[in-house]
């Protein structure tokens, strides 16, 4: 495999997060891909959430599982990407307001239960005036 470069716009569900993906060496790459029956999962991310990580024989049952059927494609297209992206890749996340463009090497993919920055996003939410609750349901 190759190393690729590409962009990340770090907008969550419509919240920009470029300040907590600097902060924390994070970049966020799509939307989660909710299991059916799992949208309200009170933070357990890695159990409600479809996991692009999954080995090939287990993604059939994973992408039946989703709970958005017509995002199939795109959540599809996500899991290429988090495959094609290995270690040493580049990503990009322009701003060009602020006149910047942020570069970080990827070292791994990853998705984490109630992550350290998992309140700043909260709170970062709120700031930009968008919800923040019920907390476990998809948002946007």
């Amino acid at each position: 495999m190759s190393k690729i470069v590409f962009y990340v716009r770090n907008r969550p569900q419509g919240c920009d997060a470029q300040r907590i993906a600097v902060a924390n060496k994070r970049s966020f790459i799509g939307y989660p891909a909710w299991r059916a029956g799992k949208e309200n999962s009170d933070r357990d991310f890695k159990d409600a959430i479809v996991d692009l990580l999954c080995p090939d024989d287990t993604w059939q049952e994973q992408f039946d599982a989703i709970a958005m059927k017509a995002w199939q494609r795109q959540i599809s297209g996500n899991r290429n990407l988090v495959r094609d992206a290995i270690a040493g890749s580049i990503t990009l996340m322009p701003r060009p307001l602020l006149g910047v463009v942020f570069a970080g090497r990827v070292e791994r993919f990853e998705l984490t239960n109630n992550p350290d920055w998992g309140e700043a996003y909260l709170s970062l939410r709120r700031e930009q005036k968008l919800p923040d609750e019920p907390r476990g349901k998809p948002l946007g």
